[in-house]
């Protein structure tokens, strides 16, 4: 199959530099042992629910016209004659985003305080809510910005902004506000100083890429962009529901009798396997806009062919990290705070879902850039049915390993239904013949940690020892089944850390 060699370029340039926006952003476990250690496991506890509903808003008011920008912006950016369709999808976002976020600023000072209250009913959430409720039209900017450099084939930006501003900002605010207010208040306030600092330097980059006098112009007149609300209003209610099934375990823990250092124990076991997914994150938001062009201009056997190539991508990378992270984790959760001695067993079933989203989770991104919200938001509804079935029926009975259970198992199914779709749509699907090897690797690499735990050595030497010896294994079995060349080019862009081009 011959491939675009511009597309192709673009796609490994996009991938090394949202790799390394991966690496960045872990920054924010940084984040999470700092204040965890400063202001303690129980303001952090409520931290995290208040997060939580935040990032559920932030699903809602814009995550799906962020989906939107990038999906309109790589159909028309490369042809200078639709470059004003471009400027007319931004000015429908800002004018639909500001108007969303008002809303939900709104109900978090009506409506908000009666349901946290009964609901949940600790000290200080409401007023954490509230504040950072007034951070979402803050935390819009730098999304759209990088949805529309996206758009461009301009990866870098998820980096800069995302990956290495904002969680040093939120670090250095928090830490610095703590010797005013150590409660979960002054935590909120930082979250609203940082981001309120992001933004301004997200217009500087807009600037840079795009132009303020077209973009006024697109408002005088306004034109509606049907095709962008209609693509981006069910994506939002997607991401929503997507984002309630990744939180709703925290959210029901929340609500059940169990103390705030506890619900900071699991928030912060559940953060180590989702921090993972990140790595499929970096390969699909190089991908996406790839994903747009190729299906508009029908080319789906390249599309095919790469959806390929970036799902063993992803399993290279995903597998050594998680078998780093369940080598280890009893140290990296005393790291936290000394006080996280429980079993953490059950971040063996988190981190098989995590697996699972990363192996298997580009599929929905195919759904998504191909403009089927109304599917995608079809298949978020059914599966936020079942998160909340299953955690409605497994927490109340097994606690913290009935909430793992429940996210093991949504995700399973999901990933499962959404690579069915794609098959049938579009015939696209792994090609195990060029994906197999890494998933063999992890397979012995798992194998290894396993036998590891029966070895008879000290408790304090056996987690260092675990890893080694299941890192050795994965990446013994992966070089005697000789990688692609691709593959070692990847691995080389990636140790290069070689830079995007503009």
């Amino acid at each position: 199959m011959i491939k675009d060699p511009a597309i192709t370029g673009a796609l490994a340039r996009g991938t090394v530099v949202n790799f390394l926006g991966v690496i960045a952003k872990l920054m924010l476990p940084v984040f999470y042992i700092a204040i965890t250690r400063l202001y303690g496991p129980a303001v952090f506890g409520v931290y995290l629910l208040a997060n939580t509903v935040i990032e559920l808003a932030i699903s809602f008011t814009f995550s799906g016209f962020q989906n939107g920008v990038i999906l309109f912006t790589a159909r028309h950016a490369h042809d200078p004659a639709e470059r004003p369709q471009v400027y007319q999808v931004l000015a429908n976002t800002i004018l639909v985003v500001l108007a969303l976020t008002g809303l939900a600023i709104v109900l978090a000072f009506t409506a908000g305080p009666s349901f946290l209250e009964a609901r949940y009913g600790r000290e200080g959430l409401v007023e954490a809510v509230q504040i950072m409720a007034l951070t979402l039209p803050f935390l819009a900017v730098p999304r759209i910005v990088v949805g529309a450099t996206r758009g461009l084939m301009i990866m870098r930006y998820d980096l800069y902004l995302l990956g290495l501003a904002t969680p040093m900002a939120l670090l250095a605010v928090a830490c610095s506000l703590y010797l005013v207010d150590s409660s979960v208040r002054g935590l909120a306030w930082a979250y609203f100083a940082s981001n309120a600092a992001v933004s301004v330097l997200a217009v500087a980059v807009f600037r840079r890429h795009f132009s303020l006098r077209e973009l006024r112009a697109a408002f005088r007149p306004f034109r509606f962009h049907r095709p962008l609300v209609i693509f981006s209003i069910p994506q939002g209610l997607n991401m929503t529901l997507v984002y309630y099934m990744s939180g709703i375990s925290l959210l029901f823990l929340g609500a059940a009798e169990i103390s705030r250092t506890t619900l900071a124990f699991f928030g912060t076991a559940a953060e180590l396997t989702r921090q993972v997914r990140q790595i499929r994150i970096a390969f699909s938001n190089s991908f996406a806009p790839v994903i747009s062009r190729l299906h508009q201009e029908g080319r789906l056997p390249e599309l095919a062919d790469h959806y390929t190539t970036l799902t063993r991508w992803v399993t290279i990378l995903t597998v050594p990290v998680l078998l780093v992270i369940l080598s280890l984790k009893e140290p990296l959760l005393l790291a936290f705070h000394p006080t996280y001695v429980w079993d953490s067993d059950f971040l063996y079933l988190l981190g098989l879902g995590a697996f699972l989203g990363c192996a298997f989770g580009l599929s929905a991104n195919v759904i998504a850039m191909t403009g089927l919200a109304g599917l995608n938001l079809a298949n978020s509804v059914f599966m936020a049915a079942l998160a909340f079935g299953f955690n409605w029926l497994l927490i109340p009975p097994w606690g913290l390993w009935g909430a793992a259970a429940a996210t093991l198992i949504t995700t399973a199914v999901s990933v499962g239904a959404k690579s069915v779709q794609i098959w049938l749509l579009y015939r696209i699907r792994i090609r195990w013949r060029r994906a197999w090897k890494p998933f063999l690797a992890g397979a012995s690499g798992c194998a290894v940690l396993g036998l590891a735990q029966l070895l008879p050595v000290s408790a304090a030497i056996r987690p260092g020892l675990t890893a080694a010896l299941s890192l050795g294994a994965y990446v013994l079995v992966l070089v005697l089944l000789r990688p692609d060349p691709e593959d070692r080019r990847l691995v080389r862009g990636l140790l290069r850390g070689r830079k995007e081009s503009p």
